[in-house]
């Protein structure tokens, strides 16, 4: 089966917070930029229902990608290291091995796969919604999904004596590039 490796350097994978409590209005819902993960993506037209899909994201490569100042960028990253306690939790990984899958067009595909996510210690089923195009020895799959920071254990950051506050949902989206590798896993 056809198996593509993730480029990371060539794909946008980012998150998103969300604001709440009662000086929301004042506070902006900040856009993490998930810079470095590794993966592959195993993949056929003819068993679209039977994918492998592993992504592994280096949780210290994650930083805030809005136009902020440097100085909040850095109080960003320090509070989502801490909460996500990284050093403890340095890697957040999914896994898929099943996915509904609708053809769309000559090489083009939904699928909605069904794994699990793993993060700060906590495994949770997990599904992504996803369109996957393939052309040439190389794939584009790009799409979204949505976690409750609840379900991972996770600590809702606060700021102003707890006047402003995150929403637990938050908010991935990806356009991920890869590259199709031979049996052997060079390219």
């Amino acid at each position: 089966m056809p198996r593509y490796e993730l480029d990371s350097s060539g794909s946008r994978f980012t998150v998103q917070a969300f604001a709440s409590g009662m000086l929301w209005a004042f506070a902006h819902n900040p856009t993490i930029a998930i810079k470095e993960f590794t993966g592959s993506l195993t993949f056929s037209p003819q068993t679209p229902e039977k994918p492998i899909l592993e992504i592994i994201v280096n949780a210290q490569s994650m930083e805030s990608c809005d136009p902020i100042r440097p100085k909040h960028k850095v109080e960003i990253r320090d509070t989502m290291m801490e909460v996500l306690d990284v050093s403890a939790y340095p890697t957040v990984q999914y896994t898929a091995t099943e996915a509904i899958a609708t053809h769309l067009s000559e090489n083009w595909f939904r699928l909605q796969f069904k794994g699990s996510l793993a993060l700060r210690g906590v495994t949770r089923a997990q599904e992504v919604d996803a369109q996957l195009t393939l052309l040439d020895g190389k794939m584009r799959l790009n799409g979204s999904f949505q976690i409750l920071q609840s379900n991972f254990k996770i600590h809702r950051p606060s700021a102003a004596a707890g006047l402003i506050i995150t929403k637990d949902e938050l908010k991935f989206t990806f356009d991920v590039m890869g590259r199709a590798v031979a049996e052997g896993g060079a390219a």
